[in-house]
């Protein structure tokens, strides 16, 4: 029987077990790469788990580096707020070269070296020494001193001492050089001393580390404390150090071929081997990642008598914590650190985040079977293109297939310009689902006259001549509105330049349909006098001209056009109006003053000598109406008849200067819309031949770009002497056309012969705006020949941005459609698009607190796309993305008091936007209450800080959207930005 017995426990029992699958198509996809844990790693992680980081801000910080080896504690404790001694410093500078184990291989040669009766740890120390000694992080004069026996007995301030505490930038210093030793490329573009200027203690540094301290910064591996300090004599904490390695990824990264990877845990297997006296697990976490593939994690655990029992198991930081790989679970978003080399997993980050699908409906307009995305075209015209689960798509006798539901379609005949709904995860489609063409209805034909949609009821002329009207409900009406020339085919010109010329049944509304449309109405059946649908075509025509004058009336803009013949028009222009250059999106507000535009009209005849014109979509014309170039000289002559002006001794404007010098150079004339001035009147061209050839003074010339090459296109005579300034920020204007820079203090002035250019357009001195970067020669006293306008430059930051999201690149950038910067207690508003990059660090934040980076995203019904966020901007990054009014008045005081998240004050003024002055608000009591919501942003020293660090005794301004209609002493005041001003 005990025969038996024994023969059935050495039966190899196999069990399989399946995870609740949360990604249905994960185990059906091909898995690209598998990678396993750490031999390590179970002693590893029981080595993290130190007593006495929990609540540290350094804890994941010290954990990771821990993981990496780069970073080590005390038995059960790490000492974060230990001070780093000179020999631990280049103990974790030599670690996180790889030198570990020479270094130990180094201290067992030098062990006659170590004082007597030393233990492991001093006598480690003298290897690590060795090391840093044979890589030159110490001379030998150094080393000779580090292993002194009683370092006590040393002064630090003549002998290298290895238990005296390491200075900041001896840390910086052994860093950069011990980089460079592994990576002599490391800091090949740390070649300025810049990094270092923006400390106001930089003349303290060490001329010999001055280099160091200049590439770590520059790198970011080492900052400055929160008053803009390096503190180079300073003492450096181990939390500190730790995070010092830590902002070494970049590269030290690169140099150790280590990568960083992200993905989303979507399903989880089990195999489980059981036999006599063994405990075998395989855990295969499967990774979807970014792109859609599918990759594997292999956790392997063994319980036996055997002392080689295999264990492979990686740091897992979850939950402010470390564990192993069986704790990460489904829906966990990662980012892991990998050896590329072996496969090998070093540690991993993870977020639980909540599993849910996304749906999106476009047009297919391509499928890249190669690599496994699809392309859509969204109701408002824009392309997105989106991984494919790798199982959706299936290769079978060279021919490659799709899955559409639960069945193969050969992606060479899928319907294209259809429409599909796709099911997503994590971004990456699941499933895809056939939709189809819309059905369009044609009824009674009939031209609108009247459409009252307050009232609801359409008027309108239909075949017969005969006037009908009808009545409707809004919220049950079915809304098409196509063109007519779809009808008889003759949109061709017209769908060429306006993009968004097209029927879309639906983006219509019955308030869409105007007096002049021609309609298709269909009753219903059981009551004829009631419309069930209607499908409108339209009357297009096409019109050219500049825009003059740009307003912004809140809810709509107004724009005044001037035709070729010199004729103007108002149109106003609903915000959500299409808007299009070359090809690609815009919105109205990327058009400026200057541009040149093609309208699409529609124009309703109502009665003969009666027209009602409708701008519904704007081409932004390219580069044929652009200002090419400036350039400065004397008159020489002007050839009639082969239409060219001469200019000597030319010069052409750059942001260097007046550059270029041409003894004599010949440009060709508009045939028409040429302007000549003389100072700020207009004159003609003869005028100019006969009293200003060769006159003293200079003349400036703008070209414009045109169909048949460059021309003039403004000529402008001055009788001063030209001082080109430089380039300067727009700080304030007023109504005469003029405008003040940072560095000159009087405002210059313009005239009707000044040539201003706004990013290649030629516009008036009244159109400049606080914020725009303008490079200003003047002639005459103040007064500017030519104001050249351009994007703001990059190294000017502005911490609070008001901005517009245009679109996302999700997890990367976001682009804006315009900016206002703040400027005390005003908004400087600018209409150029700028891009500013995110990362994990980048963070997303609404009325409930923080929000995943991943809902920042311009599709689905959460899109962000036209919205406005406060943005804390670091140059061309975004730090914070705040979802928060308009904060454009406000109080300021002194803090008294703070409760929870109430601030109190005294001596509060509050802003005065007519004045702008800052009034007391009550001579009385003069104290208020702030109330900082989760949605709130704190700056001091142009620094992020948060609520836990303001102090009674702050002087603070707080913006915010609204005051109180009664201003007095307790009032209660919402900030959304706070400043500590002193």
């Amino acid at each position: 029987m005990r025969k038996i017995l024994a023969a059935f426990l050495a039966i190899m029992i196999f069990t399989e077990s399946v995870s609740a699958q949360i990604d249905e198509t994960i185990f059906k996809d091909p898995v690209v790469n598998t990678f396993y844990g750490r031999d390590d790693g179970a002693n590893l992680i029981e080595n993290l788990k130190f007593k006495d980081i929990n609540g540290h801000w350094a804890k994941e910080t010290i954990i990771q580096t821990g993981a990496l080896n780069l970073v080590k504690g005390y038995g059960d404790y790490f000492e974060p707020n230990g001070t780093v001694s000179n020999q631990e410093a280049l103990a974790f500078v030599v670690r996180a070269l790889g030198m570990e184990k020479a270094a130990h291989d180094a201290a067992v040669t030098l062990r006659a070296q170590a004082p007597q009766n030393a233990d492991l740890l001093t006598n480690w120390s003298i290897g690590y020494l060795e090391i840093a000694r044979q890589i030159g992080l110490l001379t030998d004069q150094q080393f000779l001193e580090a292993i002194s026996p009683d370092p006590a007995l040393q002064d630090p301030a003549v002998s290298y001492v290895r238990t005296a505490p390491v200075t900041r930038e001896n840390v910086a210093d052994y860093i950069f050089r011990g980089l460079s030793t592994m990576n002599p490329a490391a800091f090949v573009n740390n070649n300025t001393v810049q990094g270092i200027l923006k400390f106001n203690d930089f003349k303290d540094i060490a001329v010999d580390k001055a280099a160091a301290v200049e590439a770590l910064a520059s790198a970011k591996i080492m900052n400055g404390d929160t008053s803009s300090n390096f503190r180079p004599k300073g003492k450096i904490t181990r939390a500190e150090m730790a995070q010092v390695l830590r902002n070494m990824d970049s590269i030290y990264f690169n140099s150790m071929g280590i990568v960083r990877l992200n993905g989303t845990v979507s399903g989880i297997k089990d195999v489980q081997l059981s036999q006599s006296g063994n405990y075998n697990l395989e855990r295969n976490i499967y990774l979807r990642m970014m792109d859609g593939s599918v990759n594997i994690i292999k956790y392997q655990t063994q319980k036996n008598s055997s002392p080689q029992a295999i264990n492979k198991d990686v740091p897992v930081f979850k939950d402010n914590d470390v564990n192993s790989l069986g704790y990460l679970r489904e829906n966990d978003k990662i980012e892991f650190l990998l050896e590329s080399a072996t496969g090998r997993i070093l540690y991993v980050k993870a977020d639980e985040i909540p599993a849910y699908d996304t749906f999106f409906t476009g047009k297919l307009t391509a499928l890249d079977f190669a690599n496994a995305n699809i392309t859509l075209v969204a109701d408002n015209n824009k392309t997105f293109i989106f991984y494919l689960s790798k199982g959706l798509l299936d290769t079978q006798n060279n021919i490659n297939y799709i899955f559409i539901g639960q069945e193969k379609h050969d992606i060479k005949k899928l319907p294209m310009g259809s429409k599909f709904e796709l099911t997503l995860r994590n971004n990456i489609v699941r499933e895809l689902k056939f939709i189809g063409q819309d059905v369009l209805i044609n009824e009674e034909r009939g031209i609108v006259t009247e459409n009252n949609h307050e009232f609801g009821y359409i008027t309108y002329i239909n075949n017969d001549g005969i006037e009908r009207t009808m009545n409707y409900n809004s919220s049950d009406l079915k809304v098409e509105k196509q063109n007519h020339y779809d009808l008889e085919d003759e949109i061709g010109y017209y769908d060429e330049v306006f993009p968004d010329f097209r029927y879309d049944p639906r983006d219509s509304v019955i308030s869409e349909i105007e007096p002049g449309d021609i309609v298709f109405i269909r009753p219903y059946k059981d009551d004829p006098e009631t419309i069930e649908s209607i499908s409108a075509a339209t009357n297009y025509i096409m019109k050219t001209g500049k825009v003059l004058k740009y307003v912004d009336n809140d809810d709509y803009y107004s724009m005044l056009v001037e035709y070729d013949d010199k004729q103007t028009t108002w149109f106003d222009l609903a915000k959500e109006i299409f808007v299009s250059q070359d090809g690609k999106n815009k919105s109205t507000e990327d058009i400026n003053i200057g541009d040149y535009v093609k309208i699409l009209v529609n124009q309703a005849i109502i009665s003969p000598g009666y027209i009602m014109e409708t701008a519904k979509e704007i081409v932004i014309e390219g580069d044929e109406h652009f200002i090419s170039s400036i350039i400065k000289g004397q008159l020489a002559g002007i050839n009639a008849i082969q239409n060219k002006i001469q200019i000597q001794n030319s010069q052409i404007l750059t942001q260097n200067g007046w550059s270029n010098y041409n003894q004599l150079n010949q440009l060709s004339l508009l045939d028409k819309d040429i302007e000549f001035y003389h100072n700020s009147k207009r004159i003609s061209a003869d005028y100019a031949l006969k009293y200003l050839k060769r006159a003293d003074g200079d003349v400036y010339i703008a070209m414009q770009n045109n169909y048949t090459g460059e021309k003039v296109k403004k000529v402008t005579f001055r009788d001063g002497r030209d001082t080109l300034l430089a380039g300067d920020t727009v700080i304030a204007t007023n109504e005469e056309g003029g405008f003040r820079i940072l560095s000159v203090n009087e405002f210059i002035t313009t005239d009707d012969g000044t040539i201003v250019v706004k990013e290649g357009r030629l516009i008036t001195g009244s159109d400049i705006a606080a914020n725009d970067f303008a490079l200003t020669s003047i002639n005459d006293g103040n007064n500017a020949a030519v104001v050249n306008i351009t994007k703001i430059a990059e190294n000017i930051k502005s911490m609070f941005v008001r901005a517009r999201v245009n679109s996302v690149d999700e997890g990367k950038s976001f682009r804006v459609q315009s900016i206002a910067v703040l400027n005390e207690m005003d908004w400087s508003y600018s209409p150029i698009q700028r891009d500013y990059a995110i990362d994990y660090n980048t963070l997303f934040i609404n009325k409930d607190g923080f929000v995943p980076l991943e809902k920042f995203m311009d599709f689905t019904g959460d899109s962000v796309v036209d919205k406005v966020f406060n943005v804390i901007v670091d140059g061309s990054k975004a730090t914070h993305i705040i979802d928060s009014p308009y904060a454009k008045t406000g109080v300021r005081g002194i803090i008294y008091g703070i409760e929870n998240n109430n601030l109190k004050i005294k001596d509060a003024t509050y802003y005065d936007a007519k004045t702008g002055k800052w009034t007391p608000i009550s001579n009385k009591d003069s104290t208020a209450v702030i109330t900082i919501p989760l949605n709130s942003a704190i700056a001091k020293n142009n620094k992020v800080i948060y609520a836990k660090d303001l102090q009674v005794g702050n002087q603070i301004k707080v913006l915010t959207d609204n005051l109180p209609e009664k201003i007095g002493g307790g009032m209660n005041v919402t900030g959304y930005i706070v400043l500590v001003e002193k």
